[in-house]
């Protein structure tokens, strides 16, 4: 691939790497938290990136980036018809700092990105110290986000339905086992005359978590992505997410209601996309 093709479309893994917070399974996001609980969240991250690599061509000189995102979500825990059931929203926005590929600075489209609608069946839940909970999920992510095909955007462009399995396995003595496998499925878009289309993007995820107390955890983890190579007209543009990500977090939720949790993180190997240097994640939840 031409390095002018890069400087095209180079952009696009941005657009994977914002929205992939909302798909981010901290510890403890499968536990069933009673009937008729209701949390609000919002997620501040910021994510700073100064090496770009371009499947089968390697490191783009002079590229970096550094992007700032938020995320809006409402999630319903409740029992329909007798089944544990979650449902939830969220949107997703972020501000592109920078993002320079090749020494050129590139157009974006800052401001808000996708509106999600998520729906979750527990085929069982336990919160016993050896107990486990399994979480059977399904996203739809819709379009609403600014998209161009020349662009760094913000939204993906196009819609993507996304099923997610989701374990919580206690082990004992506070320790725990919480993990996720999702599959995103991209709609094939038509952008300025281009045909735009991505395979199948996959993300493993999972954490050992220590739990001293109801009230705090700490967790070391990781994230695997693969999948999700991005064609313009049927060719190869060398984009796709193909991610390892190490990650430390730690939660505490106060007497008020309040569930504060924090994450960093750095990738460890990334091909075909920008590799973050440091990822940092702030989130906090009420519930009423």
């Amino acid at each position: 691939m031409k390095v002018q093709h890069c400087l095209l479309l180079g952009s696009l893994c941005s657009t994977i790497s914002v929205s992939s917070y909302a798909f981010d399974m901290l510890p403890a996001d499968f536990t069933w938290l009673g009937d008729g609980t209701k949390v609000g969240l919002v997620y501040l991250a910021y994510q700073d990136a100064s090496t770009l690599k371009v499947d089968g061509v390697g490191k783009i000189p002079q590229s970096d980036a550094q992007v700032y995102a938020g995320i809006l979500r409402a999630v319903s825990w409740q029992e329909i018809a007798g089944y544990k059931t979650v449902i939830q929203t969220f949107l997703t926005s972020g501000y592109i700092d920078k993002a320079t590929v090749g020494g050129i600075d590139q157009p974006d489209n800052s401001g808000l990105g996708d509106l999600n609608f998520g729906f979750t069946l527990y085929p069982t839940a336990s919160n016993e110290p050896t107990g486990t909970t399994i979480a059977l999920s399904g996203y739809v992510t819709a379009p609403t986000g600014d998209y161009d095909v020349g662009k760094v955007n913000i939204g993906t462009g196009t819609w993507v339905f996304t099923p997610q399995i989701g374990l919580i396995q206690g082990l004992g003595k506070g320790f725990l086992i919480d993990a996720a496998y999702d599959v995103g499925f991209y709609k094939t878009k038509d952008h300025n005359g281009f045909e735009v289309k991505t395979d199948p993007s996959s993300q493993a995820q999972a954490y050992l978590r220590y739990q001293p107390s109801a009230q705090t955890n700490y967790a070391i983890g990781f994230s695997k992505k693969f999948g999700g190579k991005q064609f313009l007209n049927d060719q190869y543009t060398g984009m796709k997410t193909d991610v390892t990500q190490l990650r430390l977090t730690t939660t505490h939720a106060f007497k008020n209601g309040v569930i504060a949790t924090g994450m960093l993180a750095r990738d460890v190997q990334v091909e075909g996309g920008f590799k973050n240097d440091v990822s940092v994640l702030l989130r906090i939840g009420k519930a009423f």
